[in-house]
């Protein structure tokens, strides 16, 4: 766990872009857009986590709400061009440093660890207990 939060923990590069902001990011970037709770349960975290997240996000410029045209009382939230750059940029900075800690190891030892990382995220991804994020979305 302490080589996770080594590799995870921001750097200068990362422009306060944490994991969990980024996470938020990204998911908003993937629904093109969309109102806090559709992507709460997603990121399996709790409403008031994911408004804190939203909320310095927010004041970080990286992204935007602007009223749901379909109900005047709801927020569409989206990446702002800012957000993105900076989430490509914290990405390429993390990247960089995962490339760094691995660059001694065999061909055969990355296969094998990804091969388990891909089986460890197949079984994660089937967890019979939680819906799929396309059938709470239709709720």
């Amino acid at each position: 766990m302490r080589a996770v939060r080594h590799v995870s923990s921001p750097t200068p590069g990362d422009h306060g872009l944490t994991l969990p902001r980024a996470a938020v990011l990204r998911a908003l970037r993937e629904a093109d857009g969309c109102r806090a709770n559709d992507i709460a349960a997603d990121l399996g975290i709790s409403p008031s986590a994911l408004s804190r997240h939203i909320a310095e996000l927010e004041e970080l410029g990286l992204l935007t709400r602007t009223t749901d045209p379909d109900d005047a009382r709801a927020r569409i939230l989206t990446v702002s061009p800012l957000g993105e750059q900076r989430l490509a940029e914290a990405q390429r900075e993390r990247a960089q440093r995962l490339i760094a800690r691995f660059t001694d190891w065999s061909d055969e030892t990355a296969q094998q660890v990804l091969d388990a990382l891909t089986t460890l995220a197949a079984a994660l991804e089937t967890d019979p207990h939680r819906p799929s994020p396309a059938s709470t979305r239709q709720q």
